[in-house]
């Protein structure tokens, strides 16, 4: 991608580190459980919001990121000489992610966070029979197996 619009590429690059962080922090928790969890709803326990959760993302992100370096020599050192001037030109607008992506609508818009809010009171109704700390991932074992499939 990195080839025919570096734009594309450093997009495609953020959005795979930040379902690399999320493995960090959620640890493969549902919506509905990080729902519940959110500190937008007054939790303390909010796996976002956990330092050693935070630290395992940037371990993550840093692998990835060296993994990639490696991998893709050239396209990392496009992306990384790109200098953006802040103009609306160095950005992509919503349809161009939405086309990279592949997938219709954009997920951060009011209807998605209704939508995400009120997994929170159905997680609840069931949180006795399915625990957040029963059902989290070895997220060591996870990424190890991401980083070999790529």
């Amino acid at each position: 991608m990195t080839g025919r619009n570096v734009l594309s590429g450093l997009f495609l690059l953020g959005y795979a580190l930040h379902g690399i962080q999320d493995l960090a922090t959620h640890k493969g928790i549902t919506n509905a459980q990080h729902s519940y969890l959110s500190k937008l709803f007054g939790r303390e326990d909010d796996p976002d919001h956990t330092e050693e959760n935070r630290a395992k993302a940037r371990e993550y992100s840093k692998k990835y990121v060296e993994y990639f370096r490696k991998k893709h020599r050239k396209p990392f050192e496009k992306m990384m000489g790109y200098k953006g001037r802040l103009m609306p030109w160095d950005e992509l607008m919503p349809q161009e992610k939405n086309d990279l992506l592949d997938k219709n609508g954009w997920d951060l818009n009011p209807q998605a966070f209704i939508e995400y809010s009120t997994l929170s009171k159905i997680y609840e109704k069931i949180k006795n029979d399915y625990p957040v700390e029963k059902t989290t991932w070895k997220t060591d074992q996870v990424f190890a197996s991401l980083i070999k499939s790529i």
